[in-house]
């Protein structure tokens, strides 16, 4: 019902009341909405944001209509689904400053005796890194697993913990003053999409969201190192 009602309506920003839901995960919250939350003040002053979970229903929830887009993996993007590809990032491994790891050159050797952080968001264990370590037949030691990517800093922070993560958690653990480094195993880009029901495509209000999106992909980042 909700998408019936909104397909094909009218819609300004300057007056819109209108909650556009997306579905991501807290990096979605801490880095793209201090981008695009700006640019929603500026052009669609009455408008709201709203972030949930994307679980295994994204497309469930992108095809009733109870969420207007999803962040998530290419991999996971079904055919049925219009797409708009997010810039590639490259992978880096992230310690604390004054790391034992930092003072010499990152081998493969040396990567796997070190204590890992898995970030999987959705709870389940194995991930890239470790496809990507079992093709040449090697294995890491996952010392702590958590769901969120903003945790990340507090650990490696404390620990000698590193973790193998997308560039942009690096700018968003700035702050915490760590050091990147480049992994020592082949892992390819990391390649993410904005996904959209095809109902949801032709509708004004999701058009001007998608515009808005565009922008704030184009935006400098918010997270910088002083």
């Amino acid at each position: 019902m909700r998408t019936a009602v909104q397909a094909g309506a009218p819609f300004d920003p300057s007056t819109s009341e209108r909650r556009f839901v997306l579905l991501g995960n807290d990096l979605l919250e801490a880095v793209a909405l201090p981008r695009l939350v700006p640019i929603l003040a500026r052009e669609a002053p009455r408008a709201a944001v709203q972030v949930d979970r994307a679980d295994a229903d994204f497309v469930k929830r992108l095809e009733w209509g109870t969420a207007d887009m999803a962040f998530v993996p290419e991999f996971l993007v079904p055919p049925s689904l219009r797409q708009l590809r997010l810039p590639d990032e490259r992978f880096v491994i992230l310690m604390r400053e004054g790391h034992p790891a930092a003072s010499r050159r990152l081998t493969l050797e040396r990567y796997l005796e070190l204590g890992h952080v898995l970030i999987a968001p959705h709870g389940m264990p194995g991930s890239l890194v470790d496809r990507a370590l079992e093709a040449v037949g090697r294995r890491r030691r996952v010392v702590a697993q958590v769901q969120h990517f903003v945790t990340v800093p507090f650990l490696l922070a404390a620990s000698d913990l590193v973790v193998t993560c997308p560039a942009t958690v690096a700018a968003l653990a700035a702050p915490f003053g760590l050091r990147a480094t480049r992994p020592p195993v082949e892992l390819g880009l990391d390649r993410a999409s904005a996904v959209w029901h095809e109902r949801a495509h032709d509708d004004p209000g999701h058009r001007w969201l998608r515009a808005q999106l565009v922008k704030a992909v184009d935006a400098p980042p918010v997270f910088r190192k002083a």
